[in-house]
């Protein structure tokens, strides 16, 4: 258990740190500041430093909660969207997956996948070829006569 005396000098020093960090905000110096305290400017200088680094760990707190929730409500959304998805196999709820998890590797700070926008009007899937899958899948455009060989923009 700390002495008294320790205690006590702990309270002081939180004391002038909660007092530096407001003058500091002002526009005095630190050397104002210092002569302010009976101190010498590097003991500021020393405060200002403990006080940025306690601001940097709860700023880093603060986003981490922010990013854990943010993250939480995304994969709730994407789970959603293709629980959807796998009942009606309708491309517009895929998109939105896609899109959930986009922002997902955005938040994560990836790179989200590249993707491509496939409009597939009739004939649909079922009634396409081998040939004209394999086109889409590859990333190539479909022409009237089939599969461009060109890759899409």
């Amino acid at each position: 258990m700390p002495s008294r005396s320790s205690v006590r000098k702990r309270d002081r020093i939180a004391q002038r740190r909660a007092q530096v960090a407001v003058l500091s905000h002002t526009n005095l110096t630190q050397k104002e500041i210092a002569a302010h305290f009976g101190v010498h400017q590097m003991q500021i200088s020393r405060d200002l430093a403990v006080l940025r680094a306690e601001w940097k760990t709860q700023a880093m707190a603060e986003i981490a909660q922010v990013k854990a929730d943010e993250l939480a409500f995304y994969f709730a959304q994407r789970a959603s969207v293709l629980a959807e998805w796998e009942q009606t196999h309708d491309p517009r709820h895929m998109l939105l997956v896609i899109k959930w998890s986009e922002r997902i590797a955005l938040v994560y700070g990836l790179d989200a996948a590249v993707t491509q926008s496939i409009a597939i009007t009739p004939p649909c899937a079922e009634e396409m070829t081998d040939e004209e899958l394999a086109a889409i899948a590859a990333g190539n455009q479909l022409s009237a006569g089939g599969a461009d060989p060109a890759p899409a923009a």
